[in-house]
């Protein structure tokens, strides 16, 4: 995408972000989701279910639970996609 001039968009990073993940590649996905904000982009509650989904999945239980609090502290509403890895 960077040598054609293409701008990926939330849904390309949530997509990649959880190709990684089925991957077991997490930090692939860890530096993939610290990038987005650099390219004008915002995470959005999808890009949260996925990387929440992908963490518990890889057993990385605490780092899901940090994100958890981090997605609070955003104000992003919670919604049933988040709501089933916690409730």
């Amino acid at each position: 995408m960077h040598g054609m001039d293409v701008l990926p968009d939330t849904i390309t990073f949530n997509t990649l972000i959880d190709g990684y993940y089925e991957t077991r590649r997490i930090k692939e996905a860890e530096k993939l989701f610290s990038q987005i904000q650099g390219c004008g982009q915002l995470p959005d509650v999808q890009t949260y279910a996925i990387l929440l989904d992908g963490l518990v999945k890889n057993q990385q239980l605490f780092m899901a639970m940090e994100l958890f609090r981090e997605k609070e502290g955003k104000k992003l509403e919670l919604n049933i996609v988040i709501c089933k890895y916690y409730y």
